[in-house]
């Protein structure tokens, strides 16, 4: 029973002992995932870092805003990675703070980096702007304009002015070293190497400054040329920005320095941090999983504890094993963790099964979720051109069982959709017997790396272009470690300039074999010797290219110190122009002391410092004489009181032109003009001018300036327009007439088109044209022209005009309007004419009826109207069967006596109306006597009351006539016809408006009037009618005016009536009137013939 009961207390100690190893086991087993996790996640912390650093300094470079949002989310990532689980927050508290305190430190400094590298990356472009801007200022401006010169001159056979080459050449050499400056400046920014960067600065602003000083000079020699001095100085000021733009990108580097300097002390304060935390986390994983080991065999032991001693020593056995299996595990984790590149590992179906930190960074996928997943789900690569899909690496090694590797410009694309540059190769895994069991896949980022290489390669393109715009070949010679040199680069434009081709390994080959053979000796000495001391290398001497010509060129290099060693940046330049320009200075000299000009040069004092011959045998001084002289002592205008003042104003503008008086030798004056500029040279400013005698030509031009007033005296003078235009139709001349027709001076239409300031000759622009074509006059006569209500006529003639090779026109204008109106008026005079000899016509042909009417009426009234017995009547009667008794009592009772008194009654008025018509149409004799105006107004009553218009509905009858004559009114000299036809239409115009305006009771009232203090009769003819406003008024005497339709009127009867009564009598007419209130004409007629001269005959 004891026995029993020790096997049962035994058999519960042993379950107690193993739930309890059950319970730690599961303990342990948790803690050690939970710490696992947090290993996985902080061993992803330095290549993650690394991956930051890298990625900010391509931002500093490239300034790419996609490039720091990678930094920004590689932030995000270090940030959830330091989120530890729930199991090991507490356990890991401090250690999780102090990382991610070094962490915020790091992000810190990162964010500090952002502002100054965009602001770096800016400057840079402006740079990239500014150096482009320069260098096509220099080929548009000097370069190109050069060449076209240089080209007309050979083909003229004549000499290029060698200033103009020099210049040319500076400027090339100047865009070479701003080129060497730019290109140091952008391998700072890749290398960043400050000390480097300096020494090859210094050497290039010691140039910078020789090219500036040879400027000044040539600035100096081509003064009396502003516009090259002004491209000098442009390219002058291109320079001082070129200058501002690198020390503002120097600020931003030296601010980017230190914060780099700072970012990677933070950097390896957060990877110490990372390192030592690994640390800790790898020994409590140890003694953790150790613990957890015990326990998981205690059971067993427990177990088995009665199999003895050799279970005993069997599981002692196994438990090492073990150990050492996980042991090796772990160090193989860790490895494969802490390699830089990413490591994917597959089996033999090409499904993941292990991936180290760095893959889970580029993939975005973690090893627990891309475990058992193909490698094409997980690793996603296509071609970066053609964005195509690559076959799965692990399929390639898979069937070829070798190591493969990928294409160039292949892209992984992470889960999350970012890409990223890779390269990779994929190895198979072997077992001992040789059996592929899987694949391992390694790849890193070269996304960095390869946007650098294009970046290069994209500088290397633009070095070219620029290096082909310079006017000579730019080479890169990199000294050996034996002592001899390599050529690395040589401009695309060697072919161009000496017909070579453009290969840096053969470059200073070719070129040392069109060297002529005498000379060879002396260029490889030149180059080898440079080479040798690291000095500057310049060589001048002759090329013969491959068609036969022979050129001189010139090859100039500078030395850099550079990591590799020292390299010379050079140009080789055919100097063939160059060469003449020895030749070409002195026959500048020559042609300075032999021209035809007077040269002097002027210091600011006023001190004559040189002269040519011809200034000093101009005034009657020989060279030395007139040098010793001041300008005060030959221009009358300068003394030294304004000397002062006026060499202020000259520095202001730089160059003047004026005219003066220099005083001879022998105290005579003479005219002059000067042109002049000022130079500087050393820092001392003076003037060269250029002085003439133009005393001939100011003869010449007094002549010139008579003739040209006299003419334009009788231009001006002239009634015609007179305007001159070139071929183009532009005016060129304008007389005073044309002014006067446009109201456009002369400066205001000088050298404008004619249509633009004369519009109604815009329809002659073709007729100039056929002038000037046919060389032949065009004229066209009586050319109506519209001003405002009015009509006027014009003769146009255009002259075609050939002088000294330059066509023009002469265009005149003649108003002929009132030529056009009096031809008019002569018509009508003719016209009426013939309707008055038609009415006297028409008047005889009545009288002749009319007198058989009135005789046979007075022969019916004697021998019907009579008592007297007439045998005749008598005889009559009683032959008829009646008695003339009874006759008589018929006519009485039918009233014949009354009708033939109205037949005679009516044909005596049809005869005195006859008789009005037949003095009023007779042609006058021109010869005044005195009339009663009384008279004369009513004969024209009777005139108008026959005046009828059935169609109109007109008859003057219906028109009530007031008459207001004065008493005593004294007779007036006059052609009584004439005044009748002005009383005459004064009526008719009124009776017409009148019915026409509709008037109710139309009135016509007449007055005359006696005015002794002026001794002369007033006739007054006023009507009721519409009236007329103020400015028809103003124009009812002009000839033509009318307000009637076309066809009705005339616009001649006021106009003749004016004529008349003004003219031929020597009277007044005017009228009174406005709208709605009638119209009042009034006529005033001198009593005394001596009043007013001989009459004209008028019709």
């Amino acid at each position: 029973m004891n026995a029993n009961k020790k096997v049962l207390l035994i058999v519960a100690l042993g379950a107690i002992a193993c739930l309890l190893s059950v319970f730690l086991s599961q303990f342990f087993a948790n803690r050690i995932n939970s710490n696992q996790v947090l290993l996985e996640r902080i061993k992803r912390l330095p290549p993650a870092v690394e991956q930051l650093q890298l990625l900010s300094r391509n931002f500093v470079q490239n300034g790419d805003h996609i490039t720091w949002k990678r930094v920004t989310n590689g932030l995000k990532t270090l940030r959830a990675n330091l989120q530890p689980n729930s199991d090991s927050a507490v356990q890991w508290q401090t250690e999780t703070a102090a990382l991610s305190t070094a962490l915020d430190s790091y992000a810190g400094i990162l964010n500090q980096i952002h502002p100054p590298a965009t602001l770096l990356n800016q400057e840079k472009e402006r740079l990239k702007s500014v150096s482009l801007s320069f260098s096509e200022e220099v080929e548009e401006q000097i370069v190109q304009p050069y060449r076209k010169q240089e080209g007309e001159r050979i083909y003229r056979g004549e000499q290029f002015d060698p200033f103009r080459i020099r210049v040319k050449e500076t400027a090339m050499e100047m865009v070479r070293l701003h080129l060497a400056q730019q290109l140091i400046l952008l391998e700072l920014l890749v290398d960043w190497d400050l000390a480097r960067y300096q020494n090859k600065k210094a050497s290039i602003e010691m140039e910078l400054g020789l090219l500036e000083k040879r400027l000044n000079y040539l600035n100096i020699l081509m003064g009396k040329e502003p516009a090259i001095g002004e491209i000098i100085n442009s390219l002058g000021r291109k320079l001082n920005d070129l200058i501002l733009q690198e020390h503002s990108i120097f600020r931003h580097f030296t601010t980017i320095t230190r914060l780099n300097d700072e970012l990677d002390r933070a950097g390896d304060r957060l990877l110490a941090a990372s390192e030592a935390f690994t640390g800790q986390l790898l020994t409590e994983l140890s003694g953790t999983n150790r613990i957890n080991q015990l326990l998981g065999w205690s059971f067993p032991v427990i177990l088995l504890a009665a199999l003895g001693i050799l279970g005993t020593l069997l599981a002692r056995n196994i438990i090492q094993f073990v150990e050492k299996l996980e042991i090796n595990e772990n160090n193989l984790r860790v490895t494969l963790d802490s390699i830089g590149d990413a490591v994917i590992a597959t089996d033999h179906q090409g499904r993941i099964t292990r991936m180290n930190p760095t893959a889970e960074l580029l993939t975005g996928w973690d090893l627990a979720s891309a475990s058992g997943k193909s490698l094409s789900e997980v690793f996603h690569i296509i071609n970066a051109y053609t964005r195509a899909n690559v076959m799965d690496p692990a399929e390639k090694v898979l069937a070829s069982g070798k190591v493969v590797g990928l294409a160039n410009h292949t892209v992984l694309i992470a889960k999350d959709g970012q890409e990223y540059q890779i390269a990779d190769s994929g190895s198979p895994i072997r077992a001992a017997d040789g059996r592929i069991i899987g694949v391992v896949l390694v790849f890193r980022d070269v996304t960095e790396s390869y946007a650098q290489e294009q970046r290069l390669r994209e500088n290397e393109k633009r070095l070219r272009k620029i290096t082909a715009s310079v006017p000579g070949v730019v080479f890169r010679l990199e000294c050996t470690s034996e002592g001899g040199y390599l050529t690395t680069f040589v401009g695309e434009n060697l072919r161009q300039w000496f017909g070579l081709e453009p290969e840096p390994a053969r470059f200073t080959q070719l070129l040392r074999s069109g060297i002529p053979a005498a000379e060879q000796e002396r260029f490889e000495y030149s180059l080898d010797s440079a080479i040798h001391h690291s000095l500057p290398w310049h060589y001048q001497g002759r090329f013969r290219k491959q068609d036969g010509q022979l050129i001189w060129f010139t090859g100039d290099a500078i030395p850099y110190q550079e990591e590799d060693g020292t390299v010379f940046y050079g140009v080789i330049q055919d100097i063939s122009q160059r060469k003449r320009m020895a030749e070409s200075l002195q026959v500048t000299q020559f042609c300075f002391d032999k021209a035809t000009l007077g040269i002097y040069r002027i210091g600011a004092d006023g001190q004559i410092l040189d002269v040519n011959e011809s200034a000093a045998s101009g005034l009657g001084y020989s060279r030395e004489e007139l040098s010793s002289l001041n300008i005060f002592d030959i221009d009358i205008r300068v003394n030294p009181e304004n000397w002062v003042k006026l060499w202020k104003e000259f520095q202001e503008r730089r160059s003047a032109r004026f005219e003066t008086l220099y005083r001879r030798k022998d105290g005579s004056e003479t005219p002059v003009e000067i042109n002049s500029n000022l130079l500087e040279y050393e820092g001392q400013l003076f003037a060269i001018a250029f002085v003439q005698d133009i005393t001939e030509r100011r003869k010449d031009a007094e002549t010139l300036r008579q003739l040209r007033n006299y003419l334009s005296n009788i231009i001006n003078s002239m009634p015609s327009v007179l305007v001159v235009v070139d071929r183009n139709e532009r005016v060129t001349l304008w007389n005073r007439s044309a002014e006067q027709a446009t109201g456009l001076s002369f400066e205001q239409v000088h050298r404008r088109p004619l249509a633009a300031v004369f519009p109604r000759l815009a329809e002659q622009v073709h007729s100039i044209e056929t002038a000037l074509n046919k060389r032949e006059v065009i004229h066209e006569s009586k050319v109506p022209i519209q001003q405002t209500d009015e009509t006027q006529f014009e003769d146009i003639t255009i002259f075609p005009l050939v002088a000294n090779g330059v066509e023009g026109a002469v265009i005149r204008l003649d108003d002929v309007t009132e030529r056009v109106r009096i031809e008019e008026i002569m018509i009508q005079s003719e016209k009426m004419l013939s309707v008055g000899g038609l009415a006297a016509g028409m008047a005889h042909e009545i009288n002749n009826p009319l007198a058989g009417i009135l005789q046979t009426a007075e022969v019916l009234a004697n021998r019907l109207g009579t008592e007297l017995p007439i045998p005749a009547n008598e005889q009559a009667a009683t032959a008829a069967g009646t008695s003339m008794s009874a006759i008589r009592t018929f006519i009485e009772l039918r009233g014949i006596p009354r009708m033939l008194q109205a037949i005679r009654e009516s044909g005596s008025r049809v005869a005195a109306i006859v008789e009005n018509m037949l003095n009023f149409a007779r042609k006058s004799d021109a010869i005044l006597s005195s009339h009663s105006i009384a008279e004369l107004i009513d004969k024209t009553l009777v005139l108008a009351a026959t005046d009828y218009n059935l169609k109109k509905k007109y008859d003057f009858k219906a028109i009530e006539i007031r008459k207001d004559y004065a008493d005593e009114l004294p007779q007036v000299p006059c052609e009584s016809a004439k005044i009748q036809q002005v009383i005459l239409n004064l009526f008719s115009n009124a009776a017409q408006a009148m019915v026409e305006a509709g008037t109710s009771k139309p009135r016509i009232t007449v007055r005359t009037r006696w005015e002794p203090e002026r001794n002369r009769v007033l006739i007054e003819v006023e009507d009721n009618g519409p009236g007329m406003e103020a400015a028809i008024a103003r124009r009812v005497f002009e000839p033509f005016f009318t307000t009637k339709p076309i066809g009705v009127g005339t616009g001649l009867g006021l106009s003749v009536s004016y004529f008349i009564v003004t003219e031929n009598h020597g009277g007044e007419m005017s009228v009174e009137s406005s709208p709605g209130k009638g119209a009042r004409f009034i006529i005033r007629l001198p009593v005394k013939r001596e009043t007013f001269g001989t009459v004209t005959p008028t019709h």
